[in-house]
């Protein structure tokens, strides 16, 4: 008979139900996971490595001053996020040329009369730049 919720009382629904795969003796076995206890575990485990000094990561290589990664680590996540970078850079050009030249509003999509906002997108950006504008004039970004 199939239990409904694991050990910590999780319920095992299509959402929080991990399948996790496990090779015995050469052949594949499934067995269920809770999603949130999984969770649980490996944020636990990374919080016990990081403290001790190692890299919370690749739980393997002595940490780099100030981060919670080591030096290969980190050089691969900020690769990483150039790439990605880029990426959505590339996505986010491609998107507005083609909204711009299809006479939508590059913001919600709707019609326009040849500008790049409609007219409700050009009257929000314009109040929240004045509010911005007042919030500078009025020193609130500077640090006291």
């Amino acid at each position: 008979m199939a239990s409904t919720h694991c050990k910590n009382g999780h319920e095992y629904t299509v959402e929080n139900t991990y399948i996790a795969p496990q090779y015995k003796r050469g052949k594949l076995y499934t067995f269920r996971q809770c999603k949130e206890c999984r969770k649980n575990v490996h944020n636990s485990l990374r919080v016990k490595h990081i403290s001790n000094g190692i890299c919370g990561r690749c739980k393997c290589r002595p940490l780099l001053e100030g981060y919670s990664s080591c030096e290969v680590c980190k050089a691969a996540t900020d690769k990483w996020k150039k790439e990605n970078r880029v990426r959505k850079d590339h996505y986010n050009k491609v998107r507005y040329e083609t909204l711009k030249a299809q006479g939508l509003c590059v913001t919600c999509k709707a019609p326009t009369d040849g500008n790049v906002y409609c007219r409700t997108c050009t009257t929000n950006a314009c109040r929240t730049r004045a509010y911005y504008r007042g919030l500078k004039s009025r020193n609130r970004w500077s640090k006291r």
